[in-house]
């Protein structure tokens, strides 16, 4: 189920990613937090690819 909700939150941040500046998530009785686990993984992926555009204008 994560693994869905993670490509559906890649869909989304390709479409609007400016929805996902500042999102605050509050999560109770979640059972096994799938949105949580999505957006996390959603989140370092961003954070990979912004460090590597950082890293690339910086060797320019």
């Amino acid at each position: 189920m994560t693994d869905v909700l993670f490509y559906i939150y890649i869909e989304l941040y390709k479409a609007m990613p400016e929805i996902f500046d500042d999102l605050k998530v509050l999560s109770l009785f979640s059972g096994i937090g799938a949105f949580e686990v999505g957006l996390d993984r959603l989140y370092r992926v961003i954070n990979l690819l912004e460090d590597k555009k950082r890293e690339k204008q910086g060797e320019k």
